[in-house]
């Protein structure tokens, strides 16, 4: 009898973000992409059953229950952040319109991501796992959560999971040759001690890394997905509807996002009295970069979170035998101009997109 490693999964993404209710069953293989990933324990459907306690057989023991409703998925993301499916995930977390800026000399592009509005659906994919008897295509994936940290200078990490309305198939039943996926393609990860933290309380300007007082970084997001059982609601097997129905209604809530730290207390502690006055803070940038150029000159991998107004509270800390102060920094408002609560830069090689179509 074989036994499948979990290491030798072959996961896969649609190359490109699809429409709600639009999945690629057919001979679509080469319209996913590999990507990368630490392992996880295998991911697979869940339903939730109906009990029936009814008595009167003279028995006190429930009777059989009855398969209902096809659970959403939980699908975890994580690994080092990266140029390839770390950037894929964060645009599809902030799910809004992106906008390109060529730097033509250097030869790369600036994508700026604003957020989705609450109550429009999220951005979507169709996401292929394959390992042994674990066979799934998982359609309607959305990122749910999202969280990108760092600790000291080690190597940025971002983690998230994907959720769904509850859809899945066999890839038995479906016309999708595996062979046919595109391969993983070369991805640059992110170095720690380039990575910064700037942001103003209206009259200082605080820059940690630059001043050596940054420790400890993590953004985390939740787009707040609803999922709404309701009728009307189709079923995974329209020829066995007992085996259970799957939601199509779903859509963004009110989205949260924060941005925690530890830093080096210093002679000032100006940040005291900025939070003493209640202060609003703004242009607050959590930036990332590659150590390696991209383009043709100067320019890095560049993954950039901007919160463009939050409140912020604090704690004392410690990190070895110095005295530091923890922060959370939460998100709010939204930005003057577009209303997204989060925007995001990726900067990438001239001519790619984060948007890929398919072939």
């Amino acid at each position: 009898m074989a036994r499948h490693n979990i290491r030798d999964v072959l996961q896969a993404i649609s190359i490109e973000n699809l429409a709600p209710n639009e999945y690629l069953v057919g001979d679509q293989g080469d319209q996913f992409r590999i990507f990368p990933g630490d392992p996880i324990t295998p991911v697979l459907p869940t339903r939730t059953p109906v009990e029936d306690n009814s008595v009167g057989s003279g028995r006190a023991y429930p009777q059989k229950s009855k398969p209902y409703y096809f659970n959403g998925i939980n699908f975890p993301y994580g690994m080092a952040l990266n140029s390839t499916m770390g950037q894929r995930v964060f645009r599809n977390w902030l799910g809004g319109t992106v906008a390109d800026t060529p730097n033509t000399t250097p030869g790369t592009v600036d994508e700026v991501i604003q957020m989705k509005k609450p109550g429009t659906q999220p951005v979507v994919v169709n996401l292929l796992r394959k390992n042994g008897g674990e066979q799934f295509l998982y359609g309607d994936a959305f990122v749910q959560t999202i969280e990108i940290s760092q600790q000291q200078a080690g190597e940025p990490r971002i983690s998230g999971s994907f959720g769904n309305p509850g859809h899945s198939i066999k890839l038995s039943n479906t016309a999708i040759d595996t062979l046919d996926v595109d391969p993983m393609d070369p991805y640059l990860k992110y170095h720690g001690a380039m990575t910064s933290l700037v942001f103003s309380d209206g009259t200082t300007t605080y820059d940690y890394a630059s001043q050596g007082r940054l420790i400890d970084v993590t953004f985390s997001g939740n787009q707040n997905v609803i999922v709404s059982q309701l009728p009307g609601d189709g079923f995974l097997d329209s020829a066995n509807p007992c085996y259970g129905a799957v939601a199509k209604n779903f859509f963004i809530g009110v989205q949260t996002a924060e941005i925690r730290g530890r830093v080096f207390l210093d002679d000032n502690f100006t940040e005291f009295d900025s939070w003493a006055a209640d202060k609003k803070l703004t242009s607050i940038i959590l930036l990332f970069r590659s150590c390696e150029i991209i383009g043709l000159t100067t320019h890095n991998s560049e993954v950039e979170i901007k919160i463009p107004v939050g409140e912020f509270n604090l704690e004392g800390d410690q990190q070895d035998d110095f005295g530091a102060y923890s922060f959370n920094i939460r998100a709010i408002e939204g930005d003057p101009t577009t209303g997204s609560l989060v925007i995001g830069r990726l900067r990438r090689v001239l001519g790619s997109t984060i948007d890929e179509l398919a072939p």
